[in-house]
């Protein structure tokens, strides 16, 4: 079984990054990228095989920054998704947002 598990941070316009790296052993290291409003990617070659995979994200302090969620498209992205009032956006992710995902084979 590969881990991560970071505190990311995303302000304004820009992409998500690793605050704090906790643990790594997926092999590679994910690269995060902003691909629109609120709409987040997290990327790696062959970190993520489709279906082998479970991730948890921390919830934001404050009600009114929204929530974010995780869906995956293909084995090798992530998508990462921030909400205001059901309104893609940026900026809406708390400061040293936990992130975990888990791997298995």
């Amino acid at each position: 079984m590969k881990t991560y598990v970071a505190t990311i941070t995303q302000y304004g316009t820009n992409a998500p990054e690793a605050y704090t790296v906790h643990i790594n052993t997926l092999g590679g290291t994910p690269i995060f990228t902003r691909t629109g409003a609120g709409q987040y990617e997290i990327s790696g070659p062959s970190i993520f095989p489709e279906g082998k995979y479970v991730t948890w994200l921390g919830c934001p302090a404050d009600d009114n920054n929204g929530w974010v969620n995780q869906i995956q498209r293909g084995g090798t992205i992530l998508n990462m998704l921030t909400y205001n009032n059901g309104v893609l956006e940026d900026n809406c992710m708390a400061s040293e947002q936990s992130i975990f995902i888990q791997v298995y084979d």
